[in-house]
């Protein structure tokens, strides 16, 4: 069981409370609310994005400065420009053929790869005269068909970043706050999961080259990641309780066998059955608000499944995948 230390808490009715290793509250922000003052730059910046990207960020720097009263709001406006003004390059990842990553390009292209944000993101950061490093490691990217695969951890597939505010490091993935591919369709969806991630909920997904830089104490092995449950920091930030599931569970064709989940106030869940391929089995589960939600395995065949769970919040139309459990399903002796 990992240490379960909370840098960040949040209820969607609330704001973001940031803590520091002794506890004590640093920083508060709206969950998944852009700041105004970046989406509304003034015109003397944006102007010179593309003619000039090292004078856009210097004065991009100065803004938030002026605008800001400590580091951690200036990490944020850094995070929320980054995330909402670079798209993913799905081109260049399926393709396999990528563009530079170099802060100036990515700027003037506004497409880019984990790479390209992770160096956008520093360099602004170095523009701030806010301490902050890129980090190389491995991350989940699908899970779902890959929860049967124990891949290479060491095999980098990632980057993100790592910034010291105050004498304390916090992790930050502007990349995929920006937005997630959905199959090769790039989907455009702002959030802050993964910024100033609680490092006991962000290992779940990512896997650093560096022992370091887990920010965990001890830290997790290969091993240790490997078998750790596919869930996603939502998941943590809106489930009460949840079974004792492992990654994947052993269960007989035909038994008899129900899950709990309490989920907290203000939002709603939905679940699914997979083939190990990724086929639906039976139709998506819609059941309604309710605070303890009761999944039973249905009737399925010898094989390999996974349980898909979704959230959303109750003021929001679309669910969005948080945890999948896999199941093996034997015959009865």
């Amino acid at each position: 069981m990992l240490p379960l230390v909370i840098h960040a808490q949040t209820n969607p009715q609330t704001e973001v409370i940031v803590k520091n290793a002794k506890g004590e509250s640093v920083f508060a922000y709206l969950p998944d609310t852009p700041d105004p003052d970046i989406k509304n730059l003034p015109k003397e910046i944006t102007a010179h994005r593309v003619k000039d990207p090292v004078t856009f960020i210097r004065l991009l720097a100065e803004y938030i400065t002026e605008k800001s009263s400590n580091d951690y709001e200036r990490v944020k406006k850094a995070h929320d420009w980054v995330a909402l003004n670079i798209k993913y390059d799905t081109e260049s990842y399926f393709s396999g053929r990528y563009a530079s990553q170099d802060f100036n390009a990515v700027i003037k292209r506004g497409y880019a790869v984990c790479a390209g944000y992770a160096d956008v993101f520093k360099y602004l950061c170095d523009a701030l005269e806010i301490k902050c490093r890129i980090v190389s490691g491995y991350a989940r990217w699908n899970i779902g068909r890959e929860i049967f695969k124990n891949h290479n951890v060491f095999n980098t597939n990632h980057a993100w970043n790592i910034v010291t505010i105050e004498g304390e490091n916090y992790l930050i993935d502007s990349t995929w706050n920006a937005g997630y591919l959905n199959g090769k369709n790039y989907v455009i969806r702002y959030k802050t999961d993964y910024l100033f991630v609680d490092p006991s909920l962000f290992i779940y997904d990512h896997f650093s080259e560096k022992v370091s830089d887990q920010l965990l104490d001890p830290p997790v092995s290969a091993e240790e990641f490997n078998n750790l449950f596919f869930v996603r920091p939502t998941f943590f930030k809106v489930f009460e309780t949840w079974p004792d599931l492992v990654r994947i569970n052993e269960i007989v064709a035909g038994e008899n066998v129900t899950y709990e989940f309490t989920l907290k106030e203000g939002y709603d869940m939905s679940y699914g059955w997979y083939t190990q391929l990724g086929v639906q089995s039976g139709s998506t589960s819609y059941p309604g608000r309710m605070d303890v939600y009761k999944i039973t395995v249905p009737n399925l065949k010898p094989g390999k499944y996974f349980l898909r769970i979704s959230v959303k919040k109750n003021n929001e139309r679309t669910y969005w995948s948080c945890a999948e459990f896999g199941f093996v399903v034997k015959d009865k002796d």
